[in-house]
């Protein structure tokens, strides 16, 4: 085990650190162990009212803090700026946060089974808890049970992606190949109601899209406002896929059979404007670039001659949401070495709009 203490900065619109935020641009946070085989470090999010919400596993449970524009603690969040949950498995539980419509956010809390006899570890199977807060941070008790919903997955399921739709309801799934794992996709409403009806049908389109060879990973989950889901992958040979379900979790009229095969590995991928999307991937071997894919799924032929390279030079791309006709591309500055060596974390931003990057 090893002690961390996070540290979060924030950013003007020039790309200078914001001393408004913390008195130098940064908030540290609380220290934390890091369990052999787990994960520390806090993932955050912004709420649809533009507060900055940040969550991390820490000393045996998960941690939820809201904080206001100049850095400090909301009060008004939780007790006293926070909300816990307890974390009995904290070496296999990892959080994620998911901005909700009307100034509420859902906390995600991915926890696997323990690696079976004889393996070293494992992240597979497991269980998923989904807790929606209110805009005062606490458990809203009408959604689920109590506020929260948990989705077991047993042996067979991968603890994927999941996305807040525009509505409120809830998306979950992963479409992988191995390990005898079966692609699955789950909905639930906003009342906090597992859609069985939906879940049997997107079944059927991920059973299909198995059955091509294309489910090596999910890479982007990415819900529309009329109810089509958009699903972004890559397939086991190096190619890049977009699967576009109905609202009802059939294949939608797109593509090929509602699956359209794109010309890069997608990395990650947002919703753009337009009905576009925006995406960061690469062909091969070859540097990473940002797309631009049209509402029918083809590659914008006038955005940056069909692809941006992208001004980074590690891996684990991040997205952030596109905002007046901007996007971020965070890297979590990542290298293969042959010694180990420290990463180095960078942001750029592009231009989203129609006609250039």
């Amino acid at each position: 085990t090893c002690s961390i203490t996070p540290t979060v900065y924030r950013l003007n619109s020039s790309g200078a650190f914001d001393p408004t935020f913390g008195g130098a641009g940064s908030v540290q946070l609380p220290t934390t162990t890091r369990l052999e085989g787990g994960e520390a470090q806090p993932t955050m999010t912004v709420d649809r009212s533009g507060r900055l919400l940040i969550a991390q596993v820490e000393n045996g449970g998960v941690f939820v803090r809201r904080f206001t524009a100049a850095g400090n603690l909301d009060r008004s969040f939780g007790s006293g700026g926070a909300i816990s949950f307890p974390c009995p498995e904290c070496e296999r539980t990892s959080v994620w946060l998911l901005p909700a419509p009307n100034g509420r956010v859902v906390v995600e809390r991915q926890t696997t089974l323990p690696p079976k006899p004889g393996a070293f570890s494992s992240s597979l199977g497991g269980q998923v808890a989904l807790t929606r807060l209110t805009r005062g941070g606490r458990p809203e008790l009408h959604f689920g049970d109590a506020g929260t919903v948990t989705i077991r997955l047993g042996r067979r399921g991968y603890p994927g992606k999941a996305a807040v739709s525009p509505k409120g309801a809830i998306l979950l799934g992963a479409v992988e190949c191995c390990s005898g794992n079966a692609p699955y996709l789950v909905r639930v409403s906003s009342k906090g109601r597992i859609d069985t009806k939906f879940g049997r049908a997107a079944g059927r389109s991920l059973a299909r899209l198995s059955r091509q060879g294309e489910t090596s990973s999910l890479r982007a989950l990415l819900p529309r406002a009329n109810g089509t889901v958009e699903i972004l992958g890559n397939d086991a040979i190096g190619a890049g896929f977009d699967l576009r379900l109905k609202a009802n979790g059939d294949r939608a009229t797109f593509g090929r059979g509602g699956l359209r095969k794109l010309p890069f590995m997608v990395e990650a991928a947002r919703l753009g404007s337009e009905g576009g999307i925006f995406a960061v991937g690469r062909s091969g071997t070859g540097p990473y670039s940002a797309f631009r894919l049209l509402a029918d799924g083809r590659v914008d032929p006038a955005y940056g001659a069909q692809g941006i390279a992208v001004p980074l030079s590690g891996s684990g791309y991040t997205l952030g949401t596109p905002s007046h006709g901007k996007v971020l591309v965070f890297d979590a500055g990542d290298h293969e070495c042959r010694e180990g060596c420290p990463s180095t974390p960078a942001v750029a931003r592009f231009d989203e709009g129609t006609r250039q990057g």
